[in-house]
């Protein structure tokens, strides 16, 4: 019997051993071999040799062409400039980085596309410049990541015009400022297994440094490729489960373009991107992102986000990869209406040449679906009329919760475009800068935090009804309970109760576009007290009283009327959205328009609200 016991626990120690080899083995066979080959430089993203294939793609479109010519004149004005200096603003050298990036990823393509020896003689004052620095700012490692991205791809696309000694001072300055920083526990764990934007931005930096010195300091280097490998997967996770990006529009351009320059020089330099495009939901979310613009293209601007329309290089990408011509069709119309000019501002503008070229922007397949729900972390939907009319009605709507990167009280706020106004708004974006240097605990997410006792970031300053002007629950999450999606009649309701926690009984509500003329929002309330119930509005446009229930909004000759249906009294009041704080932004274009009713205890409520250009007068 000893005998069996020994021999069972020896078979059970020799089949552990052989499961952990086969995992062990197995994850692997999917990380980066020491032994891999790569290309020989330049590797990162336009290999040698492509620059002809690419430039004749350029030729067969004017607003390429355009594009080409302006960078090539960028590049030229870029010579006179002085190199930057290592100064911080507040804790960040954020700025810096990113203009080297600008200056180094323009002037090396421009390099690579044109021979221009003046560009590459100042190319490499700048990038030595860089490399001087007595390091990249580690303690905010964005910083780190977006100045060892410019830095790899000017160091590689230019590597053969490099003396050793330049080669040896910009190698080392990679390996010592970038990668090496990127293992220091306190620095690495702000970014690699973090859910939000750093997560991929961060790694994306590191594995552009990481390949570019590949052949010297291949160890490092292999750390670099099979950390970024394992742990971006956890940001990727928030695109699913249908590419919704829970942290705004503006954070999914931002997080979705280092992505996807992560992704290409994976693919480009090892011949597998090892599944990461394929996560849950990414493929599709270019979808979001094409339909949180307006028709006037201005961005819903919920939580951190602002209304700063511009070109978005990945959108090419997709485009790239799926053959969905439509996905162009905001970038397109940007380029055309506005003017390519600035493009030259944007630090990876020769992307979109990379990754747009093929693609003709004469004119762009219009989309045909005009209502779009997304769930995820942050569950948003966006309603049309049009997607051609300017002048058409647009109506976004956003659910999810407080407690999120980036996030606001804004669970349940809503905004409405229409004639080319913006009648409800959310104001969005604050200045980071000003809240740190006032000691405001801006990214601390808890529930009383002094985060949300700014203007911008409370629940009393959004699309939304509050009780007693009390906080949302940050840890509640709202969620899209049903929609429909006919022209005449779309609509998606929502739970609202968990971010309203005890302060109610049961709160739905939902989100109307009807008839292709007026927007319908009705919330269906029951109190567990009694309690003051106040319907907040944030409008762009100037408000007058009408009456308790009604208000009149105008601006630019154009009018809006707002009229709530309630069986209880209500008082109505119009505002400037003024902060109390001198350091918050003033608001300056904005007006507060508040309802204000007492609701009994243990009684559920009805409350319509309707937005038109003519009163209805049928049925709602």
């Amino acid at each position: 019997m000893k005998t069996k016991r020994i021999l069972f626990s020896s078979t059970l120690v020799i089949l552990m051993i052989i499961g952990t080899y086969a995992t062990a083995s197995a994850q692997y066979a999917s990380q980066v071999s020491a032994y891999v080959s790569l290309p020989s430089h330049p590797r990162l993203l336009l290999l040698k040799g492509e620059e002809k294939a690419l430039l004749n793609n350029i030729q067969n479109d004017r607003t390429w062409t355009n594009l080409q010519a302006l960078l090539e004149r960028e590049a030229q004005k870029l010579t006179n400039e002085v190199p930057k200096e290592r100064v911080l603003t507040g804790r960040r050298l954020l700025t810096v980085s990113r203009e080297y990036l600008r200056r180094l990823f323009i002037m090396s393509y421009i390099y690579r596309t044109t021979g221009d020896q003046e560009v590459l003689n100042h190319l490499k004052k700048e990038l030595l410049a860089a490399c001087n620095f007595s390091d990249w700012n580690p303690s905010h490692f964005l910083d780190v990541a977006e100045m060892t991205l410019g830095v790899a791809i000017a160091y590689d696309w230019i590597y053969d015009k490099l003396s050793k000694k330049e080669r040896k001072t910009i190698r080392n300055a990679i390996i010592e400022k970038g990668l090496r920083p990127s293992f220091d526990p306190q620095y690495e764990k702000s970014f690699n297994k973090m859910s939000n934007n750093w997560n991929p931005v961060c790694h994306a930096g590191m594995v552009f440094g990481a390949l570019a010195v590949w052949e010297d300091d291949r160890n490092e280097a292999r750390q670099v490729l099979n950390r970024a490998i394992q742990n971006v997967p956890i940001a990727m996770n928030e695109y699913a489960p249908d590419g919704a990006y829970p942290e705004g529009a503006m954070y999914w351009e931002y997080c979705t373009n280092y992505t996807v320059l992560l992704i290409e020089a994976l693919q480009r330099a090892l011949g597998t991107d090892y599944g990461l495009s394929q996560s849950p939901g990414f493929m599709k979310s270019a979808q979001y992102h094409l339909h949180m613009f307006s028709p006037t293209l201005k961005p819903f601007n919920y939580s951190d986000n602002d209304q700063v329309a511009a070109v978005t290089p990945v959108k090419f990408w997709f485009f790239k990869h799926t053959g969905d011509t439509t996905l162009l069709y905001n970038d397109i119309k940007i380029m055309k209406q506005r003017t390519i000019t600035q493009l030259k501002s944007d630090r990876l503008a020769p992307t979109i040449l990379l990754w747009g070229s093929t693609v003709s922007t004469a004119q762009a397949p219009v989309p045909t679906q005009l209502m779009w729900t997304g769930g995820g972390k942050n569950p948003v939907a966006a309603m049309r009329t049009s997607w051609t009319d300017r002048n058409g009605i647009y109506l976004g709507v956003k659910l999810g919760k407080p407690a999120i990167s980036h996030g606001h009280m804004d669970a349940g706020s809503f905004i409405i475009e229409s004639q080319g106004i913006t009648w409800a708004a959310d104001l969005g974006i604050e200045n980071y800068y000003n809240l740190e240097k006032r000691k405001v605990n801006v990214w601390n997410f808890s529930q009383n935090s002094t985060r949300w006792d700014i203007y911008r970031y409370n629940s009393n300053n959004h699309n939304l009804v509050t009780f007693n002007q009390a906080k949302q629950v940050v840890s509640g999450t709202a969620t899209i309970t049903g929609s429909g999606d006919d022209p005449m009649n779309m609509w998606v309701s929502a739970n609202l109760k968990p971010v309203y926690g005890s302060q109610i009984d049961a709160y739905s509500r939902t989100y109307a576009l009807k008839d292709k003329s007026h927007v319908v929002i009705t919330d269906n309330i029951t109190t567990a007290d009694a309690t003051t119930m106040t319907w907040n509005l944030m409008t762009a446009a100037n408000a007058t009283r009408i009456s308790d229930k009604e208000v009149l909004l105008e601006k630019n000759g154009k009018t809006m009327r707002v009229k709530m249906e309630i069986d209880t009294p209500v008082s109505c009041e119009i505002s400037d959205a003024t902060p109390p704080t001198d350091y918050e932004y003033k608001n300056k274009s904005f007006q507060t328009v508040r309802f204000t009713s007492k609701l009994r205890r243990n009684t559920s409520y009805t409350i319509t609200v309707t937005f038109a250009h003519d009163p209805v007068t049928k049925s709602l």
